[in-house]
Parts: C-alpha cells; sequence; structure tokens
C-alpha cells in the first residue's frame, strides 16, 4: 500500500459531515471536555489520526483494509442518502431501488459501529478474555513474538503495548463490520428493518450533528413515533429505523421532535457540530454549567 494512503481517517463520512457546513463550507464546533468553540473546516471535522489503521509485524502500521472497505461502502450509499435528502425536501418519498435498500443500511450499521462512542460501547459488549486472549496473540505472532498466556501478560508490564495494540486493532476491525459474526449479525438484521425519514421545513432551525453519529432516543410513551435509533444525515433530513422490512415512511418534525433529536446528539456525544454559532449557544450553557 502506499505511503500516501490516508492516515486521517473520519469517524463519521465526509459526505454526512459536509451537510451541515455553512454557506463558507465551515461547520461550528463544540468540544464539551474542553468547553471550547471553534470553527473548521469538512474536512478537519470528526477525524482522528490512524484510527482504522491496524498494527502488524510488531507495531508497523501498513493495513488500510478497513478505511478501504468503509470507503466502497460509503460510495455505494451516497446515490440513496442523496435522494432521501431531495425527495424529504420536496416532501415525497425517495422510493429506492434494491441495490440503495442494501447499500443505506449497510452504511447506517456501519456508522454505528465506527464512531468512538459506539464502537467502544459495542467493544466492551462484545469482547472476552479469550477474544482478547487471541488478538494479543495475533499481534505477537505477527512480530514473531511467542504467544503468552494470560497469567504471563498479566504479570509482564512490557507487554501493555500490545494489548492496547489488539485493542485498536480490533476497534479498526468492528468499524466495517470485518468480523465474520458482525458481519453476519448486520446482514441478518439489515432485512427486517424499513426506512423512516424525518424532516424539518422550518428554516430557522436545524439538526445538530454529533460525534456519535447515530443517536439513541428511548421510547418515553406506547406508540412513541420518535423511539429508537436517528442518524442526522443532513441539518434537515435524519432518517431511522422500522419494524417494517423495505417500506419507506415519512416523518414532518416540529419543534419539540427535533429538540429531542438534539438534545439526545448533545448527550451521547463528545463533540458536536452545528451550521452556525448560535445554534450552538444553548449548548454552551449545557457545557458550562
Amino acid at each position: 500500500m502506499g505511503s500516501n494512503f490516508p492516515r486521517r481517517n473520519h469517524y463519521i463520512a465526509q459526505m454526512i459531515v459536509r451537510n451541515f457546513a455553512d454557506d463558507s463550507r465551515r461547520l461550528h464546533m463544540l468540544d464539551k471536555e474542553r468547553g471550547k468553540q471553534y470553527k473548521v473546516k469538512a474536512q478537519n471535522a470528526f477525524v482522528e489520526k490512524r484510527r482504522y489503521v491496524r498494527y502488524r509485524d510488531g507495531g508497523r502500521q501498513d493495513d488500510f483494509a478497513v478505511e478501504e472497505q468503509l470507503s466502497k461502502i460509503e460510495s455505494a450509499a451516497a446515490p440513496a442518502l442523496r435522494k432521501m435528502v431531495k425527495s424529504a425536501r420536496e416532501g415525497d418519498y425517495p422510493k429506492l431501488t434494491l441495490n440503495h435498500w442494501y447499500a443505506w443500511k449497510q452504511f447506517f450499521f456501519t456508522s454505528l459501529l465506527r464512531t468512538p462512542q459506539h464502537a467502544t460501547r459495542i467493544l466492551s459488549e462484545l469482547a472476552s478474555e479469550q477474544a482478547l486472549d487471541e488478538a494479543i496473540n495475533h499481534v505477537l505472532q505477527e512480530g514473531g513474538f511467542p504467544a503468552l498466556d494470560r497469567r504471563a501478560y498479566d504479570l509482564n508490564p512490557h507487554w501493555a503495548n500490545v494489548k492496547e495494540m489488539a485493542r485498536h486493532n480490533n476497534l479498526a476491525t468492528l468499524a466495517a463490520g470485518l468480523p465474520p459474526q458482525v458481519n453476519s449479525e448486520l446482514r441478518r438484521y439489515s432485512r427486517q428493518v424499513g426506512l423512516l425519514v424525518g424532516f424539518i421545513r422550518d428554516s430557522s432551525t436545524a439538526f445538530i450533528l454529533g460525534s456519535c453519529g447515530p443517536v439513541v432516543i428511548p421510547s418515553q410513551a406506547e406508540n412513541d413515533s420518535l423511539a429508537g435509533t436517528w442518524f442526522p444525515i443532513s441539518y434537515d433530513v435524519a432518517i431511522s429505523l422500522t419494524a417494517f422490512p423495505d417500506r419507506e415512511y415519512l416523518l414532518p418534525l416540529g419543534p419539540a421532535e427535533l429538540q429531542k433529536i438534539n438534545s439526545a446528539s448533545y448527550e451521547q456525544s463528545e463533540i458536536i457540530a452545528a451550521r452556525s454559532k448560535s445554534q450552538l449557544q444553548p449548548f454552551m450553557q449545557k457545557t458550562s454549567n
């Protein structure tokens, strides 16, 4: 793989991030931990160095399979997502093709796997001592080292970095749904869901985008139409899953629904982005309290 391959990895797809940029193609950002507002170009938002690069041969970073897989997923989903946004703005259903259906579902589910907040949570649920041992031993064997058992590993601080490399590799591989078990589950679940497109028509309001990507809205009442996982894909359009396979639904969102989704993005993210500085002000007040 050439040395010019991207080493800055976006954990939210740039084609989504660009939909939240202002007229100057920049986003207004709020870092909750630092309590800092700043403005960046879309290409510099929600990015980490070497997030998807996997360690091999004792620490050498040269495996870009994850980045390549994510690029393919994004390219395949882009036409479907553009169609969703365009049709929602026209008050119409997207009328997706079979290829569109498969592509956007794969993109939606991998978006749940690739952001720092979701990936860490999912990996902690999937990981076991045995799985971690296998990942550690794989890294060791790639570097020509003998495999270690759990007791030897725990007693030897020299191998702490190996544990971190194994964890990093697992996060990277999980991001693109590459593990066979994860890939199989994604395919199975994707056959069971349909599409709900939520849109707002009030130009004075807009979605924010959080570093968690898709956000979970808990059910607060029976038949709560907003309950579920929502992914803002543009400043005025968000998509969600339904229990009706391959069926399309439209849902106009009012101020209360918009506030609920935005509040979830804020609460579940470490960094949020908006089209304007004024849109961040209510969240800046929350951060400073």
